[in-house]
């Protein structure tokens, strides 16, 4: 049990990590390109979606794990660009 629960755990990692790492390979590209941040989280989700297939969901992922349901659109707009930011935070690191 402790075995397969370490397992998953590193599994679960491994796709974070994954997942960080092409976000800022094309955040890194973007910015030498000469580029501004982008600031709308619509656009964001578009742009690495567009350059990197494997991302794509990865933000709605993200974002739904802020349990947006049931709250108010501005929120949800709020909750968008904070994952947006979150985004842009760990690729950082």
């Amino acid at each position: 049990m402790f075995l397969q629960i370490l397992i998953e755990a590193v599994s679960l990692s491994n796709f974070f990590e994954n997942k960080f790492a092409n976000i800022a390979k094309l955040l890194h590209k973007y910015q030498n390109e000469g580029n501004s941040p982008i600031f709308d989280s619509e656009k964001f989700v578009e742009m690495i979606e567009a350059q990197e297939p494997s991302l794509k969901g990865f933000f709605n992922f993200l974002f739904q794990a802020m349990n947006p349901s049931g709250k108010n659109p501005q929120t949800q707009k709020l909750l968008q660009q904070k994952t947006m930011m979150l985004c842009y935070q760990l690729a950082s690191l």
